[in-house]
């Protein structure tokens, strides 16, 4: 857990990179059967995907949309499984790195007959477009670029129809760039079907916030609100594995305890971020199977530091120390989850295993005190729907309410859905 910034208080989750969370899915007896074409049929998968806001990879910065979105495009790098060190070939079937003394040069060679599910070539020109669309748009993951890769629109270029030359400040990092790449915002989008869907000068993103114009193994068919995603199997994806289903069911189920309910009657194929209780009650159950992994989410909560009294380093420390951080993981999380107060996860490069916040309550009010704050009232912002690793967002609030309220801090609980929720965090 660690605190971040923005208007009142907010219960969010942040997004480090793409994760694996607790899912269960049917055993073999009840697995799709493969198609006529090979593949197999729709597989039905329950979720909460109250996040969704875009499947745009230059707008997409949630986990819902990105997970999707990576499977609907292709970026020039990427990670494999879990191993979060090695770099592998993507779109890009090789690159190299230059010092070229005031700058680095990073020059990559795409792929040879790479298409998009239009069919179109994949070519260095749509490597620029897009990257140049990431800088255009100027949305919540465009930092990565701007901030970290330091790119401008003048340092991507093609230098003929299947290289590119991408040019970075001597003061950011070409490793650290490549790790980017790995990620959504390094997509490579078809330009020359995006065009031709621009509307308004939205260079394309009212038609790809419901659709996909990519080359992953999937397209996203369609996107009807808080109901169900679509995803259909890519004929001209190139990469490696084939698609071994014909198609993908999202289907918008919060509630950890129905998407249990739809394993066990064999509604749904998988199910995704199921809490302890869920866990505990499917496993054993015949014709059902349970994961678990690792994940790289951080639940956090985020603070407007500019406004009265969080403006106040006293007070956030006080609501920091006031935290019964070891009660979340084992009474709520049943041991499920990690505590973790920096901003880097564990399973990351630059992870620190230091947690000096421990709850004390005495400490706390001091700090309030040190503050000139006797007594504090604030709102707390909730998503409904699960939290990372199934538990209420609801309860982690209430826990936090009450964990506030000994040191004679009032918290009034507000939900609301995510995608609002992360529409007031990003205002």
């Amino acid at each position: 857990m660690s605190f971040g910034r923005t208007s009142v208080l907010l219960f969010i989750a942040l997004l480090i990179a793409a994760a694996c969370t607790p899912a269960a899915a049917p055993g073999a007896s009840t697995q799709p059967s493969p198609s006529a074409g090979g593949a197999a049929s729709t597989l039905v998968w329950y979720a909460d995907t109250s996040d969704l806001i875009s499947f745009d990879p230059a707008v997409a910065y949630e986990f819902t949309g990105v997970l999707l979105a990576h499977n609907a495009y292709e970026t020039l790098v990427k990670f494999e499984g879990a191993d979060l060190s090695t770099i592998k070939p993507a779109l890009a079937q090789s690159w190299d790195i230059k010092d070229s003394g005031s700058q680095w040069d990073v020059t990559f060679k795409l792929r040879s007959g790479a298409k998009f599910a239009s069919g179109n070539a994949i070519t260095a020109d749509d490597v620029v477009y897009s990257f140049q669309r990431v800088l255009k748009l100027n949305k919540s993951p465009a930092f990565l670029f701007t901030d970290i890769a330091q790119l401008k629109d003048s340092s991507i270029k093609a230098t003929d129809p299947s290289t590119v030359v991408i040019s970075l400040p001597k003061t950011a990092s070409p490793q650290g760039f490549l790790a980017v790449l790995t990620f959504t915002i390094g997509s490579v989008v078809d330009s020359k079907d995006v065009k031709a869907r621009e509307t308004g000068g939205d260079s394309g993103s009212g038609y790809l916030l419901d659709h996909s114009s990519g080359s992953g193994a999937f397209v996203i068919d369609h996107w009807t609100k808080n109901s169900e995603v679509q995803l259909k199997a890519n004929p001209q994806y190139g990469g490696s594995p084939k698609p071994a289903l014909g198609g993908v069911l999202v289907k918008h189920v919060p509630e950890s305890t129905n998407q249990q309910f739809a394993l066990e009657k064999g509604d749904a194929d998988i199910a995704r971020n199921l809490g302890a209780q869920q866990i505990a009650a499917l496993q054993g159950k015949p014709g059902v199977v349970t994961t678990t992994g690792n994940s790289l989410q951080l639940v956090y909560v985020g603070m407007n530091v500019t406004v009265k009294p969080l403006d106040n380093v006293n007070v956030r420390e006080a609501l920091r120390t006031a935290i019964d951080y070891d009660g979340i993981v084992k009474d709520l999380f049943k041991g499920g989850a990690k505590k973790v107060q920096d901003i880097v996860p564990a399973g990351l490069a630059g992870y620190n295993e230091s947690t000096p916040f421990q709850a004390d309550v005495n400490k706390a009010k001091s700090l309030l005190q040190q503050a000139g704050q006797t007594a504090v009232t604030l709102e707390l912002l909730v998503p409904t729907g699960p939290a990372p690793g199934g538990v209420a967002w609801a309860d982690l609030a209430a826990k936090l309410q009450s964990d506030w309220k000994n040191i004679g801090v009032t918290v009034n609980i507000k939900q609301t859905t995510q995608a609002e929720l992360l529409g007031t965090y990003r205002a």
